[in-house]
């Protein structure tokens, strides 16, 4: 990786050096010690494939300098400078390539504050920083990135509304590698933006302004503009006025436009009685305009601080060029709680719902921008919208800069019942555990008129030690009048659970198991997983850690068996040597007619020892892993050590 050039930081950081060194002779310039660590890297791979053996060695030196201090008060001006020189050799060989790379890096991190502790109008900060780092993550995976960063803030320290002006730019070279597929992505991109915050107890503010730029072929250039407004009113006891004011605009890659106004008035009539009431007003554009009115209204009573009743009634009214609709419902529902013996907890709970929906549609096309979606252990995920132009779909992370990479990071297939699966694929840029967001198109359906009836139920006991739980959701829709049966769609869920869990003086564990079975029309999904940790110290100077989950996914279209292991070992011979082996295993088997050829196995072991001693100033660690991984199409082996030597100043 190379680095960025932007040199205007770095004019920056020369220049400060020499002075706060000249400035020692100044009684207003007061300097802390200065702070400086020299290190020596050493980072070797060799890999194995199918096709060849590959050897990674890469040499790195460096030196990083802190130097901190204020002048005439630390509440007047602040300061610090880290600079970090480091220069490095690497030479790979290969069957077909030979070569031989060297690079240089200056990182660094300036920040600065002025007026921030006085009691002055105003203060200012600043910060200009630049890193140039490898993060090795889960199965493998290696993130390389150069990321530099410039801010720069106004700070009005009133009372009556205190508030923030800032100006940022961050530049990102990124390069990541799959530990699974080897695939490699790249993105190369600078982001500014223009921010105004602003709080008091009653009205917070923020208004933002974002430029992407970027630099791959790809081409993925926008600019946003957000404002969000909030107010809160509160009288008597308990009750309170919110207003919300949303507003996005998004323009270049993905363009579309977001107003959203609403407003809730929370009353507390008793001590144990309560109402809400709700107006919300939302249009989105994108190809066309959708504007929503939605109202609501609510009645809760607490009954012994046990049972609580809350029944409502909601409406709206969703209307664009091809599409006008009218949903109303009433519903209830029920929860109750109780204290029983032993110490446990009783929960349960239950509601339901009568709605109406009234569609009067043409033919065409509604567009949805970011859908978030958490992604789970088998990475499976059905789109929320039916109909769905699977070639529009584009899947980025929350901050909506990073778009992943279709077959690469992701792939989109139908999945029955009309519905469309994103797969995140393992060794990709995101993984379970993740939020990503979905935009796409869908194709209205015709003019209908149906009523649904939801409903739901749930109960758990829990003793602490072990917790039981089910939950059940159904969604009934049937026709009034309009398109056929088939445009209607049925859903259900339900979900059954243990967990067991044991805290010690020495030991902690937990153990689950949870059924989970869906239904989307004629699209079904079983699945059962285990989850079970271990945390056993031996003493102050050993224990384990070790966690193990098993999935089991069956769906129309697609069976899953997925197992993840991992086990590590913390040991201390003596006070300055820490020892930690570790070995950890991923393997996922899916069968079915979504998968290419009807089955695809992998498989992605990992084992090492992490070595770390450190006496006064001095500490060397020493890691060696040695990785396997097994697929249909592909077999590598790995072997990585990695020694560092740091000799620190204090």
């Amino acid at each position: 990786m190379t680095c960025l050039g932007r040199r205007g930081p770095l004019i920056l950081v020369l220049a400060i050096l020499p002075a706060a060194a000249a400035a020692q002779v100044d009684e207003t310039i007061h300097l802390n010690p200065l702070e400086w660590e020299a290190r020596i890297d050493f980072d070797g791979t060799r890999r194995s494939t199918d096709n060849e053996t590959t050897s990674d060695l890469e040499v790195s030196t460096g030196v990083r300098f802190k130097q901190s201090g204020y002048s005439l008060d630390p509440r007047i001006f602040k300061f610090s400078v880290e600079v970090e020189p480091e220069v490095s050799r690497g030479e790979f060989s290969g069957s077909t390539q030979d070569e031989t790379r060297d690079g240089f890096f200056l990182n660094y991190n300036i920040n600065a504050n002025a007026l921030q502790g006085t009691p002055g109008p105003f203060g200012v900060d600043g910060q200009f920083s630049k890193t140039t780092d490898t993060i090795d993550g889960s199965l493998g995976n290696r993130n390389e990135f150069d990321l530099e960063t410039r801010s720069l803030g106004v700070n009005w320290k009133t009372r009556i509304f205190p508030s923030t002006l800032s100006y940022s730019e961050r530049a990102m070279e990124q390069t990541f590698e799959s530990g699974l597929t080897s695939s490699v992505s790249k993105r190369d991109d600078v982001l500014r933006a223009i921010n105004f915050r602003g709080r008091s107890r009653k009205l917070s503010l923020n208004l933002e302004r974002n430029w992407l730029d970027d630099l791959t072929d790809r081409d993925f250039d926008y600019s946003t503009n957000k404002a969000r407004a909030d107010h809160r009113f509160e009288w008597g006891k308990g009750s309170r006025l919110t207003t919300h004011v949303d507003f996005f605009d998004r323009n270049g890659f993905n363009e579309f436009e977001r107003f959203k106004f609403d407003e809730t008035a929370d009353i507390q009539h008793t001590e144990d009685l309560s109402s809400a009431t709700s107006y919300q007003f939302s249009s989105f554009s994108q190809q066309g305009t959708t504007i929503e009115n939605a109202g609501s209204f609510s009645l809760t009573h607490d009954l012994y601080d046990s049972l609580t009743t809350t029944g409502h009634v909601s409406g709206s009214l969703r209307q664009s060029d091809t599409l006008d609709e009218l949903e109303y419902e009433p519903g209830v529902d029920l929860n109750y709680r109780k204290k029983i013996f032993w110490g446990g907890r009783f929960n349960a709970g239950a509601g339901g719902a009568y709605r109406i929906t009234d569609r009067d549609s043409s033919s065409g096309f509604q567009s949805v921008a970011d859908e978030s979606h958490l992604i789970p252990t088998t990475g499976l995920v059905n789109l929320n919208r039916r109909f769905v132009d699977g070639s529009s779909v584009i899947v980025t992370d929350t901050t909506g800069a990073l778009v992943l990479t279709l077959g690469t990071d992701y792939t989109v297939s139908p999945a029955g019942a009309d519905l469309v699966e994103v797969f995140i694929l393992p060794g990709g840029l995101l993984g379970p555990g993740d939020t990503f967001l979905a935009s796409y198109r869908f194709e209205l359906q015709p003019s209908v008129k149906f009523s649904t009836i939801p409903y739901h139920y749930r109960a758990s006991v829990d003793f602490g030690w072990i917790n039981v739980f089910h939950r059940t959701s159904i969604s009934d829709e049937s026709l009034i009048s309009g398109a056929g049966e088939s445009f209607l769609i049925d859903r259900e869920d339900r979900t059954t659970g243990v967990q067991l869990r044991w805290d010690g003086s020495s030991v902690r564990t937990t153990a689950s198991a949870q059924l989970r079975s869906q239904s989307t029309g004629s699209f079904d999904t079983d699945s059962l997983d285990f989850d079970q940790s271990l945390v056993y110290n031996f003493s102050r100077r050993a224990g384990l850690t070790l966690s193990i989950s098993e999935v089991f996914s069956e769906s129309t279209n697609r069976d899953t068996d997925l197992y993840t292991g991992d086990l590590s070992i913390r040991w201390l011979p003596w006070p300055n040597l820490t020892l930690r082996p570790h070995l950890g295993y991923w393997t996922r088997t899916d069968r079915g007619s979504a998968i290419t050829g009807g089955s695809r196995e992998e498989q992605f072991v990992d084992g090492g020892l992490d070595v770390r001693w450190f006496l006064r100033q001095l500490e060397i660690s020493v890691r060696y892993n040695h990785t396997v991984r097994d697929g249909d199409t592909s077999q590598s082996t790995e072997d990585r050590v990695m020694f560092t030597l740091i000799r620190r100043s204090l």
